[in-house]
């Protein structure tokens, strides 16, 4: 008949392939388990869909036998096995062997990938004999695909198992398991009305000191759907029983298990040898060094507690120091006995302890006072040339001057002594100076300067004395011409002889040995001599110290007097003749 609707309408069941119509063939009876995230990683069984196989008048026909589901599993212990409480984490993929409708059909898998994460909580009692388990997942399943089309929404799985362990024999441990799944989540109506739920009880056996583990059990299920009802061809209803979905469940497992670690020797405490203090008697506020010595017979590595009576320990290990301020700090107290003590412990329980006592005095009384300072006295401040003066007599610009002071202080106190000049700069410390001059005065024949020459003592306890002294420092004298020679030329002659080839080569040499000094010609001529004779002498006798003697012209100076000023003896030969004046730098030109 057409599809009907309720819980019995076939529009509700698109897998059960009732009667009237449906897509898939029936669905058989899932005899499907994935393996284990129970306490004891042991697998539980229970229907993954609760339907009846497909079924008619004659009953339900049992699903075929074949493979199942492939699972893939990794669990993480996030907590030491050991303890009391432990936890861990395991994540899961399920992956099915067949996809087609007719292996589903059969109960052979799930048809499509599932992932899910569980969490695992354990807790021993009873000495390690009784163990409580409890897990908590999600599964996120996949639908069945056909065509590309989705023709089964499988809804996801909530896990909610418990379990027990009861460890009555070193090879024999009783079990017992609840496994609940509970369906969340949309999915296709109807197709998993029943949240199944079964419970396992059974033993397991270890051999071979673990390595190979057989355990079995009765397992019966608890919420298992064990009746349908559907209308036959005539049609009539018919009411098809199920109770034969529980029995016995058998594992063998097969592992390698580590061996049984040897249990170390029991702890030996460590010893102290020795507990030093650099000092024995310390006054209030000096620091005190303590060492210790011990050793482990095991090796353990030890760790040092210090404990102090009065004062504060500072730093760790086996060298620490005792800080005393503050612990006999009235003058005039008796003495303070500190006791410093330290424990070394290996850290496994052993342990042993040392003392040592040392004396802290009382600081002693503050000396009286010191009587009032009196400042200190410059009796003198002497000023010499180092070496021989320039002149005699006098401190001229150049000169090397040593300055002495002397000064006494009255208490004996070590004095400072602060130089200043009001020209030049003071060189060195202390009671003794000099004084370089050089470049005090503008040049030679400048006026003389005035020069302040100004000492600070001080006695460091704010006792100070001053004075001063005032020189005079003259300029060296001006520098003067220097008349080397003369040359004597006949009547209107302006050619150079070697008699005056002679004196200008001497006068070349002394040009030549003073770089700065220039030479200064003075040409005269007498009055019956013809015009401009005096020139042409003096010009000649320049040609010859330019190019003979490469002397430079700039440094050669023609003064024509002429006929101006005649000798005084009166002799006119006198008159014809050049006067040759070297001139320093710094002097005046001759006239």
């Amino acid at each position: 008949g057409p599809p009907r609707g309720g819980r019995d309408g076939t529009a509700f069941f698109p897998g059960t392939s009732a009667p009237g119509g449906g897509i898939l063939p029936a669905l058989g009876a899932l005899a499907f388990r994935f393996p284990g995230f129970g306490p004891f990683d042991r697998p539980s069984y229970y229907n993954d869909f609760p339907f009846f196989p497909f079924a008619d008048e004659s009953g339900p026909r049992m699903s075929s036998n074949g493979l199942g589901n492939f699972t893939l599993g990794m669990k993480v212990g996030l907590s030491d096995p050991d303890r009391r409480f432990a936890w861990g984490a395991a994540a899961l993929l399920r992956l099915p062997s067949a996809r087609h409708f007719s292996a589903l059909a059969h109960g052979r898998g799930a048809g499509a990938v599932d992932g899910g994460m569980v969490l695992i909580f354990s807790e021993t009692f009873w000495g390690e004999r009784l163990r409580l388990h409890q897990n908590l997942g999600y599964v996120a399943t996949g639908s069945v695909h056909r065509g590309g089309v989705k023709i089964l929404d499988r809804r996801d799985e909530l896990l909610l198992n418990a379990g027990l362990e009861l460890g009555v024999h070193r090879s024999v441990i009783y079990t017992a398991e609840l496994n609940s799944k509970v369906f969340v989540g949309g999915g296709t109506p109807l197709l998993n009305p029943v949240n199944p739920m079964d419970l396992l009880l059974g033993a397991r056996f270890l051999l071979r000191e673990g390595r190979v583990q057989l355990g079995g059990g009765w397992r019966m299920f608890l919420t298992n759907a064990d009746r349908r009802a559907f209308f036959s061809e005539d049609p009539i209803l018919v009411t098809v029983h199920k109770d034969d979905a529980n029995g016995f469940v058998i594992t063998l497992s097969l592992g390698r298990r580590k061996a049984r670690p040897v249990l170390p020797p029991p702890n030996r405490p460590p010893v102290i040898t020795a507990l030093e203090a650099d000092k024995e008697q310390v006054t209030d506020g000096e620091p005190v060094q303590f060492t210790v010595r011990a050793y482990d017979p095991d090796g353990d590595f030890l760790i040092y507690t210090w404990e102090t009576t009065a004062g504060r320990i500072r730093g760790t290990g086996s060298n620490v120091t005792l800080e005393t301020r503050g612990v006999n700090p009235n003058v005039g107290a008796p003495p303070v006995r500190v006791t410093v003590t330290v424990t070394v412990d290996d850290g496994r329980g052993g342990s042993d302890t040392a003392s040592k006592t040392i004396t802290v005095l009382a600081p002693a009384p503050p000396p009286p006072p010191p009587p009032p300072n009196r400042p200190p006295r410059i009796e003198a401040i002497e000023i010499t040339v180092v070496g021989t003066p320039q002149i005699a007599g006098q401190i001229t610009d150049g000169d090397l001057l040593a300055i002495r002071a002397v000064a006494t202080d009255p208490d004996g106190d070590p004095l400072s002594y602060f130089w200043s000049a009001s020209l030049g700069t003071i060189e060195g410390t202390g009671p003794e100076v000099r004084l370089n001059t050089t470049g005090f005065t503008a040049g030679p024949g400048a006026p003389p300067v005035s020069v302040t020459i100004a000492l600070r003592v001080e006695d460091g306890r704010g006792g100070t004395d001053a004075d001063s002294r005032t020189i005079l420092v003259h300029s060296l004298p001006r520098p003067t011409p220097i008349r080397v020679g003369e040359l004597f030329f006949p009547q209107n002659a302006a050619r150079i002889t070697n008699e005056h080839k002679a004196a200008l080569d001497d006068v070349a040499d002394r040009l030549l040995r003073d770089p700065r000094a220039r030479l200064v010609i003075l040409a005269y001529a007498d009055r019956s001599e013809v015009r401009d004779v005096a020139r042409r002498r003096a010009e000649n006798a320049r040609a010859y110290l330019v190019t003979r003697r490469r002397i430079d012209p700039a440094r050669i100076i023609i003064r024509v007097i002429g006929t101006a000023r005649p000798h005084p003896s009166g002799e006119r030969r006198m008159n014809r003749r050049l006067e040759l004046w070297i001139v320093p730098e710094g002097a005046e030109m001759p006239r």
